[in-house]
């Protein structure tokens, strides 16, 4: 039963990898300096004119290793959303947690227990579906994995997209770069 758990878990979790990719799949992407990254006043979700901040966190990078420890850093913004769609994120959020909450639980009741009391902790893996499903579907940027100058960003809606482009413009590099010799353009 144990390796039937974890192979179920690791399959839940590849679910959910799986399903942040489809719900991803069509957003517009920036790639650029997330230092002096400039936000319009717009709700990235519903376009709407923006009346509260929420803030963003970036996944985690590895800046240096040590020999005790690793220093990490993220990158956190700021981003414009109106209130209607900053509490429908929330509450998504939420019932998405409490819903992958009760699957597992479920599982947990339903199935024998593990020959190993550590296998328990695999339940946690049947969460992660609902919990990317719930957070994707009112959210309007989504952060990637940063490097040491560069994140990459991605954004639902077009619209915000260009009037995102339109205010970081001038701070981005060029679409197009002369190749030397006069053969040609290298597109970004």
């Amino acid at each position: 039963m144990g390796w039937i758990l974890i192979a179920s878990a690791v399959a839940a979790f590849a679910l959910g990898g799986a399903l942040r990719w489809y719900l991803k799949r069509n957003w517009c992407r920036y790639y650029g300096s997330p230092h002096n990254v400039v936000f319009p006043r717009v709700c990235p979700v519903c376009l709407a004119p923006a009346n509260v901040l929420v803030e963003e966190t970036s996944p985690e990078r590895v800046t240096a290793h040590y020999v005790i420890i690793r220093q990490v850093e993220k990158w956190k913004a700021k981003i414009p959303h109106c209130s209607k769609c900053e509490r429908k994120q929330a509450r998504d959020v939420t019932i998405g947690l409490v819903l992958g909450c009760l699957c597992a639980l479920t599982i947990f009741l339903l199935t024998p227990a593990p020959e190993d009391a550590r296998a328990v902790v695999f339940y946690a893996g049947f969460i992660y579906p609902f919990y990317v499903f719930a957070d994707h579907v009112h959210k309007g940027i989504a952060f990637g994995w940063p490097d040491d100058k560069a994140i990459t960003l991605r954004f639902k809606q077009a619209g915000y997209y260009d009037q995102f482009l339109e205010l970081n413009q001038q701070l981005s590099p060029p679409l197009e770069t002369p190749l030397a010799g006069n053969q040609g353009v290298w597109r970004h």
